[in-house]
């Protein structure tokens, strides 16, 4: 099944052409290598597809239902201290769909804790459906094992546990790549983006 998909895609900026009617496709399990001299275009053409850019000529298409993920160059330093302290903190906030989910739920177990004696109002049943529904939805989409993913994902990236606790500034340039890409992987996206993943990474990380 064919995931990406571009026709004829052509990036001009004024009269200097970047790219020139580029057509190729990525199906499942395919793991392309995009080889260029600096300035050739290959971060162009992947915001190209990640939409950031809009082609001068041709498309671009992603298959319905897929999901795209992408490490830039600068990946290392895109990485804001303000939402998560520690790195296994960022990892979560990765996740920001499952951490609003949990503090809804908690608000709605303790109201329902603190109200027992409404039990027969409209108003309660409709508060333990909202709470029922969404704990289910948590449940489907992955919020009761997100954790335990985001630490394994961090292990079988060379973290130990004291390193996952350690602030976002005290991180080397290389384990904050590995941090990033980390970010990208716990998403589980159908196609993957790397754009010059080794940059900034030690020769203990490339091994």
């Amino acid at each position: 099944m064919i995931v990406l998909s571009t026709t004829d895609l052509t990036l001009r900026f004024g009269t200097a052409s970047v790219l020139e009617k580029v057509s190729f496709s990525v199906d499942e399990r395919d793991k392309l290598g995009i080889i260029g001299v600096n300035g050739s275009g290959k971060s162009s053409l992947f915001k190209l597809l990640t939409g950031e850019y809009e082609p001068t000529e041709g498309e671009v298409f992603l298959s319905k239902g897929k999901t795209m993920g992408i490490l830039t160059q600068e990946g290392a330093y895109e990485i804001s201290e303000e939402t998560g302290a520690t790195a296994l903190e960022q990892m979560y906030a990765a996740f920001p769909e499952h951490l609003s989910a949990e503090k809804r739920i908690a608000e709605l177990e303790e109201w329902l804790a603190r109200n027992p004696e409404l039990s027969m109002m409209p108003k309660y049943a409709s508060i333990t459906k909202e709470f029922t529904d969404l704990h289910d939805r948590y449940a489907r989409d992955g919020g009761l094992t997100f954790r335990s993913r985001c630490r394994s994902i961090l292990e079988g990236m060379g973290f130990t546990e004291e390193q996952m606790s350690l602030p976002i500034e005290s991180l080397s340039g290389g384990q904050r790549t590995r941090l990033a890409l980390s970010r990208r992987l716990c998403r589980e996206p159908d196609l993957l983006l790397l754009d010059e993943p080794t940059n900034h990474l030690d020769a203990d990380t490339l091994a």
